[in-house]
């Protein structure tokens, strides 16, 4: 059952965001923890640990390990295609970006020699 949530969590989009994002990592980490929870019939009352569920459970956090592997493929993916050559920039700390207005711009916007009298 568990699986199945997880697949839903990929197909909707929330996995491949940012997983280092605070708010987007914390929310899959609490979903996944309340269906453990919800599956060993776990109430509040109980307060158990996190740890302690996953013992129960004989489980390790590994939607966590998912998600870095996901990134770290993502990012090899990234760096090898010339299509994302923005994304590499971004990536290595360089600044394209600028090159490509400044190419843009150099032949319409400034005359060459400064400004015609």
């Amino acid at each position: 059952m568990i699986k199945s949530s997880q697949w839903f969590l990929i197909q909707s989009g929330i996995i491949r965001r940012n997983p280092f994002e605070s708010s987007h990592y914390l929310n899959v980490l609490y979903f996944v923890m309340w269906c453990y929870r919800r599956m060993l019939r776990i109430s509040w009352t109980q307060k158990a640990s996190n740890v302690r569920v996953l013992q129960r459970v004989a489980r390790s956090r590994e939607l966590l390990l998912i998600i870095k592997k996901r990134k770290v493929k993502y990012l090899g993916h990234v760096l090898r295609h010339k299509r994302y050559q923005l994304r590499q920039a971004h990536n290595v700390g360089q600044s394209r970006a600028n090159d490509v207005l400044e190419r843009r711009t150099h032949g319409c916007a400034k005359p060459a020699n400064g400004p015609i009298l």
